[in-house]
């Protein structure tokens, strides 16, 4: 049985996170989303997943550990419109993709630790052509509303790396591109949409800076 809108919204609104990680080298912060990953078998902690360059940013070369002051992950306690926060202290980085894992122990969030909901990974050769939804924190509302959006396959680009596009058009009549109106979703999970437990993987990035792919 396909899950409501209600459920799969539920859903998303327990699993995401925002990130904002401050760099002694930069004038303003890192901002970004992210994912919890939990399994009913974790016992002392959780993790969040992300995209790499919300932490060691986009540039080249990226930001270092040691230019990392810290990281504050937000979670909508309890759905209102409050921020609970914790400080992320143990994470890794991906040598090659744009992925990083912060790992929190459950002690630094048992108020809100049994809300979180498991996140199940994607099985091998599912069909990627499902389709998807996700949800994060994008500048266009400040980085402080979060932001659903739906999107179907594109294309695959081979290393585990595929395209979404977005169901909506990101665009601005004002002349805004979806880059600069999304900005802050790198990091969100993506999840099947019938399936709304199951992530396939994190937004990196927008292919198209005027459109949703």
């Amino acid at each position: 049985m396909k899950p409501t809108p209600e459920e799969c919204e539920d859903f998303l609104k327990k699993v995401t996170v925002r990130i904002e990680t401050t760099i002694s080298v930069c004038n303003r912060p890192l901002l970004g989303s992210g994912v919890f990953y939990k399994q009913t078998d974790f016992k002392d902690y959780v993790y969040v997943f992300t995209a790499k360059h919300c932490l060691y940013g986009n540039e080249y070369p990226e930001y270092t550990d040691e230019q990392i002051d810290r990281i504050v992950v937000s979670y909508k306690y309890n759905n209102l419109d409050e921020f609970k926060e914790f400080e992320a202290q143990e994470r890794e980085k991906h040598p090659k993709y744009d992925l990083a894992v912060l790992k929190i122990p459950k002690v630094a969030i048992l108020d809100i630790y049994d809300d979180i909901p498991e996140v199940r990974l994607i099985n091998e050769g599912y069909d990627h052509r499902s389709p998807y939804i996700g949800r994060g924190y994008p500048k266009v509302l400040d980085n402080i509303q979060a932001q659903n959006i739906e999107g179907s396959y594109n294309e695959y680009k081979g290393n585990n790396i595929f395209e979404l596009k977005a169901n909506d058009d990101y665009s601005d009549p004002r002349g805004k591109y979806a880059k600069d109106i999304m900005e802050g979703f790198s990091g969100s999970g993506i999840f099947i949409k019938d399936s709304y437990n199951i992530l396939v993987g994190i937004a990196a990035g927008l292919k198209d800076p005027k459109s949703g792919v």
